[in-house]
C-alpha cells in the first residue's frame, strides 16, 4: 500500500516538475522574442501608443 501511494507521489511529482519546466522554457522564450523585438524596432511601442493617444 505504501508503495504504491509513494509510485503514486513520484509520478505526480514528475508531472509537475516537467508543467513548471515546460512553462519556465515558454516564458524563457517569451523574455528572449521581447529582447530581440525591442532591440529590433526599439521605436515601434512609442509610435502606436502615439497613434493610439490621436486616434482616441
Amino acid at each position: 500500500m505504501v508503495r504504491s501511494l509513494e509510485r503514486s507521489q513520484a509520478q505526480q511529482n514528475r508531472l509537475w516538475r516537467s508543467v513548471f519546466a515546460i512553462l519556465f522554457v515558454c516564458y524563457i522564450l517569451f523574455l528572449l522574442y521581447s529582447i530581440f523585438q525591442q532591440a529590433s524596432s526599439p521605436w515601434e511601442l512609442v509610435c502606436f501608443n502615439t497613434v493610439s493617444y490621436i486616434i482616441y
